[in-house]
Order: structure tokens, then C-alpha cells, then sequence
């Protein structure tokens, strides 16, 4: 019984945290809070890349199917650039919304 009633003080101290620091400790078998949120900025900080990754390499593949007639000249690598700098952004931002709308991350004010 004591055990039981244990467990369900830990769940209310932990209900308060984001989603993504409740997961992170359960993967990692963390039941230090603190270490816990630490582990979760760095997956998010992974989470993030992977969207940036993706986002570059699809706006790059875009912007080429788009414009495969012209010739390659200076003004379309730049073109070329901004387009998978913008994917990337975008790769990024669109990780970000989807785990706040999920409640896995909160903003901080």
C-alpha cells in the first residue's frame, strides 16, 4: 500500500511538466526531474534537426522539379540557397507547432 500511494504522489508532481519531460523520463528510466527536462532539450534539440534536415532536402527537391528547363546560372544556385535555407526554416518551425499542439513542449513567458 505503501508503494501504491508513492507511485501516485510521483504521477501528481509530474503532471505539471510538458508531455515531452514525462516521455523522456519514462525512455530513459530518469526519475529525477531535472535531468529529465535536460534529456528532453536534447531530443528536442534532435526532433528539431531531423525537421530541418527534411525541410532542406524537400525544399531542394522542389525547387529543382520546379525549375529543371532553365539552365543552371548564378542567380538560380542563389535561388537554390534561399529555397533550402526557407525549407529548413520552415522543417524546424513546423516540428516545433506540432509538438506544442500536442502539449509535448510548452513556451516559456
Amino acid at each position: 500500500m505503501i508503494d501504491g500511494a508513492k507511485d501516485r504522489g510521483t504521477e501528481s508532481t509530474h503532471s505539471d511538466e510538458p508531455a515531452l519531460v514525462r516521455f523522456t523520463s519514462l525512455i530513459t528510466d530518469t526519475p529525477d526531474p531535472d535531468q529529465a527536462d535536460r534529456m528532453a532539450d536534447m531530443l528536442l534539440l534532435f526532433l528539431a534537426a531531423g525537421g530541418t534536415v527534411l525541410g532542406t532536402i524537400l525544399g531542394a527537391i522542389l525547387f529543382l522539379y520546379f525549375s529543371m528547363p532553365q539552365a543552371p546560372a548564378f542567380v538560380r544556385i542563389c535561388a537554390l540557397i534561399v529555397s533550402v535555407g526557407l525549407g529548413g526554416l520552415c522543417g524546424c518551425a513546423v516540428v516545433m507547432v506540432v509538438l506544442h499542439n500536442k502539449g509535448m513542449i510548452a513556451w516559456e513567458h
